[in-house]
């Protein structure tokens, strides 16, 4: 739990730095998916990808990326008690740049006035969801974080009952081209 808390504070005091190199996202989704099929596999959920090979590098920080994705595909896996989890790649047409990253899941869904606060440390669903499913409702707040760090956005549409789905949006000019002087490190990889 301390990790996490130090996450969001050091993104609030604005004291995180960023690792940027050229990404694969294809490669990043499917390996951060082949972490979490065996905690598909135990609860009986299916976890599908429809990632294409063709994807273009992108300029970012592979490590803030896939704990966004850890934590996105991790809780559409927590809160599904049967059926399954999607994630999406999709790019764009002509050039084969990155546009979005959704992860879609049939779970229990989020009621719409809560669907905002999720993304706020400490909250979670609903007050039962806590008893229930455990957690401490830092994950969201952090995926928002990381998210905003990279110049990416966050998000989201439910229905209570009928599951999940959070998308986030890429940035289309590069981590590097948005935020110009912050660049604290970057390499190729």
């Amino acid at each position: 739990m301390i990790n996490p808390m130090l996450d969001v504070s050091k993104v609030e005091a604005g004291r995180m730095e960023l690792e940027t190199e050229t990404v694969a996202v294809n490669v990043l989704v499917r390996d951060t998916m082949a972490m979490l099929e065996s905690t598909a596999q135990a609860k009986g959920i299916v976890l599908r990808g429809q990632v294409p090979d063709d994807v273009a590098p992108i300029v970012t920080d592979a490590g803030k990326l896939r704990q966004i994705l850890i934590n996105l595909i991790g809780n559409a896996i927590k809160f599904t008690n049967h059926g399954e989890v999607n994630v999406t790649v999709e790019t764009d047409a002509d050039s084969g740049q990155p546009v979005s990253i959704s992860v879609r899941d049939t779970g229990i869904g989020i009621a719409p006035e809560r669907q905002q606060k999720v993304f706020e440390p400490f909250e979670q669903g609903d007050s039962s969801t806590r008893r229930e499913f455990g957690g401490t409702g830092l994950g969201l707040s952090i995926v928002k974080a990381f998210a905003e760090l990279i110049g990416a956005a966050i998000e989201v549409e439910s229905e209570l009952g009928r599951g999940t789905t959070f998308t986030v949006w890429l940035p289309t000019e590069g981590v590097g081209a948005r935020i110009g002087a912050e660049l604290v490190g970057s390499s190729v990889a």
